[in-house]
């Protein structure tokens, strides 16, 4: 959790705001999901509807603040961020796409020295890529509230949550962290760490489905650069604290200006994607027990540079023409539904079912009011 590593190494990483959530806010989360996605709007109450409105507008409030009113926040739970949430204003989606397609054909065309076909299923993919980064950011409790109610990593997690909690022994700690957000963070640039026992055993690039021409110009500096910021600032950090000692994988991104921060870090479990690595394939090498790499130069597009080794992807994977499309499709179709308006209808819903259960049964009356053999 973030609360949990955060103080350890808040000098390398965004400046953090923590916001409980509540277990009643909790719930709430979870039936709205639930009405709106899974065919349960009938138990979706108006005591649900207020905790997201208050959740909504503490939220707002620190977003409002001069920590963030300038740059505003990625926003994310104390396990988890709700990347495959939508946007409040889903049109960014498309605009941004489209924009970013533009953005990074220039890139390429400047350093590869010709124009790249827009039509390329990995230069689509590298657009949407960027494109999903950018409307990640958050600058209202609307843009919040929608990003977590659409969310199934939000779903899931605060289910479980609530869960535990009911089944007792649960210590309640459920957080929303407001992360100041990092203009100049590419998802190009992000790279996954993976330390067992103190060590750090291989890198992937994070982003595992595209190519990035820019990360083969010189991966050898890039391999460096990495490696050395994870063993000096983070590893060294973490050293001796008794829940890192086994491992944990960090992610860490590359500034334009050079430099480097952590952007999270996470459990060393296979719940946890090994992206371009693999936790069965490549177990020896993820846990320390062999030092040689589990493919050959080449196979399954990626090329492993240095030691530990860097793996980046040197060939697209397949399909992404499709993936992208079927991403665009999503997010249009959610578009059509903004979480506020599907509040409002929840909450009219609630207010029937109140007013129709506090309404006298009818045919109960008349039972009890119609006179008996012996009055007639």
């Amino acid at each position: 959790d973030v609360e949990g590593w955060y103080p350890m190494l808040q000098e390398i990483t965004f400046p953090t705001h923590f916001l409980p959530v509540t277990p009643t806010q909790a719930r709430a989360i979870v039936a709205f999901y639930g009405a709106r996605y899974n065919s349960r709007a009938d138990e979706f109450m108006l005591e649900h509807s207020a905790s997201l409105l208050e959740l909504r507008e503490s939220v707002h409030a620190v977003l409002r603040s001069d920590e963030f009113a300038d740059m505003g926040a990625f926003v994310r739970l104390s396990s988890r961020s709700p990347k495959d949430g939508m946007p409040f204003d889903v049109g960014d989606v498309r605009r941004a796409y489209t924009q970013a397609l533009d953005v990074i054909s220039a890139e390429d065309a400047t350093l590869l020295g010709a124009p790249a076909e827009s039509s390329q299923p990995n230069l689509k993919m590298r657009a949407l890529s960027r494109a999903s980064a950018s409307y990640w950011r958050v600058r209202t409790g609307d843009d919040v509230m929608s990003m977590l109610l659409s969310s199934e990593r939000v779903f899931v997690d605060m289910n479980e949550a609530v869960v535990c909690l009911e089944a007792g022994g649960f210590k309640w700690n459920e957080q929303l962290s407001l992360r100041r957000w990092q203009a100049d963070l590419q998802d190009e640039y992000e790279f996954r760490c993976f330390v067992k026992d103190g060590t750090l055993r291989a890198v992937s690039q994070y982003n595992h489905y595209c190519v990035f021409p820019s990360l083969s110009a010189d991966p050898q500096s890039l391999h460096d650069r990495i490696v050395a910021f994870c063993r000096d600032q983070v590893c060294s950090r973490l050293a001796g604290v008794e829940c890192y000692d086994d491992g944990y994988i960090a992610d860490l991104a590359l500034l334009p200006d050079g430099t480097c921060v952590l952007v999270e870090l996470n459990p060393f479990l296979r719940s946890t994607g090994a992206c371009l690595f693999d936790w069965k394939r490549d177990a020896m090498l993820l846990s320390g027990k062999s030092a040689a790499t589990q493919v050959e130069p080449g196979e399954l597009g990626c090329l492993d540079h240095g030691w530990p080794p860097l793996r980046l992807r040197v060939e697209p994977l397949p399909q992404l023409d499709e993936l992208v499309e079927m991403a665009l499709a999503e997010a249009q179709q959610e578009g059509e539904r903004m979480y506020s308006c599907v509040l409002e209808e929840l909450e009219q819903g609630a207010r029937l079912r109140e007013s129709q259960a506090s309404k006298p049964n009818r045919c109960t009356c008349l039972l009890y009011t119609s006179p008996s053999p012996r009055d007639s």
